[in-house]
């Protein structure tokens, strides 16, 4: 017979985390965007003094009007920047990059951009902890959104209801 060897080691419960503020505007292609991130522990205080290591991906997927349109090319996604930062007095840092489209996709295709952002942070005692957040950018900022059921009865045409949503799909006013 065979044998096996294993470890156990004790769960340790994290004492800090992070939270990401992606922007609430609209990002135009070629422009700079920068995420805020906040390291707080669990029990309140800020954290200052961690190594943050990021990696932003850009992705591409077909505009709204293309998704059923099997002519799209997909690309596989591509590292547009990464680095390391500290963490300042307050527990924040904020990860700066170029909005760049892919040239080697058609813009008269108006494809959106899905920026991915990973991050490990490492405190000063060691321990670590990884998430990510994700945005769209776009050669178009805003969509025209219409809320509809799979069949429509002819007297409800007139309750069809239309609103103003952001390439983030955050609603707007106007």
């Amino acid at each position: 017979m065979g044998s096996a060897r294993f470890s156990v080691e004790q769960y340790k419960r994290p004492s800090f985390f992070m939270c990401f503020e992606t922007p609430r505007e609209a990002i135009k292609l070629n422009d700079s965007a920068n995420v805020s991130l906040n390291i707080k522990a669990f029990a309140g205080n800020v954290l200052n003094g961690v190594k943050v290591k990021y990696r932003v991906t850009r992705n591409a997927k077909p505009a709204f009007n293309l998704i059923r349109n099997t002519s799209f090319r997909y690309m596989p996604p591509s590292e547009i920047a990464n680095g390391e930062l500290i963490s300042d007095e307050q527990g924040n840092c904020t990860i700066k990059f170029k909005a760049s489209p892919d040239h080697l996709i058609d813009s008269s295709v108006e494809p959106i951009y899905v920026y991915n952002i990973s991050v490990d942070a490492t405190d000063p005692n060691g321990e670590s902890r990884s998430g990510n957040t994700q945005f769209n950018c776009g050669y178009t900022d805003r969509y025209i959104a219409v809320t509809n059921k799979r069949t429509i009865h002819i007297d409800s045409l007139l309750n069809i209801e239309i609103s103003l949503k952001n390439i983030n799909d955050q609603a707007l006013t106007g």
